[in-house]
């Protein structure tokens, strides 16, 4: 009996350890959503009434953040891009549920720059657009997004002033499974 006591003992100990030590260690809580990884060719400069965007498809509850792989040009550019997150679709009418000015020194040549915003708690399942507009940005001074020609993303597409077009932009989405509703 004693030897049962004793095993019993050690798998409640291996149990709390588990729970309380290793999973928490592993546990991601930061998750991809949705993503199209492939970078081919830039998209063209964001400039005047240009709009570049994507659509897609959240797989998890609290969309947080979207990563898009832009580019500078290799050269100084000086004036700031404007990230819009919509639901829905762009010929949908709706509203920004999230609208980010960046400043033109925060974004690097040819990586991703971060649009954080607050959590989304009902995004599971949800399909959202997000583009990008920078109305002060002239040629020769403006950014661009890296994309790729062939509709890889199956679940959105690429847009070009608020029209679909082939191929998609190379971003990737994220959910906080971790964050508090």
């Amino acid at each position: 009996m004693l030897s049962l006591g004793v095993i019993a003992g050690l798998m409640v100990f291996n149990l709390n350890a588990i729970v309380k030590g290793v999973y928490p260690a592993y546990y991601q809580a930061i998750l991809p959503t949705a993503f199209q990884d492939r970078a081919v060719e830039p998209a063209g400069e964001l400039y005047g009434k240009i709009t570049y965007g994507q659509t897609f498809v959240a797989h998890y509850r609290n969309l947080y953040r979207i990563d898009v792989m832009m580019a500078t040009y290799g050269r100084e550019n000086h004036l700031p891009v404007i990230f819009h997150l919509r639901r829905g679709l762009p010929e949908e009418v709706n509203q920004d549920i999230v609208t980010l000015k960046v400043q033109a020194p925060a974004i690097a040549d040819d990586a991703y720059h971060s649009f954080v915003f607050p959590a989304i708690p009902d995004s599971q399942g949800q399909k959202f657009y997000f583009y990008f507009e920078s109305p002060r940005s002239m040629p020769g001074d403006a950014f661009t997004f890296w994309a790729t020609p062939d509709n890889v993303y199956l679940e959105g597409t690429r847009t070009v002033n608020h029209q679909p077009v082939p191929g998609d932009l190379c971003f990737v989405a994220y959910s906080d499974l971790g964050a508090t509703q």
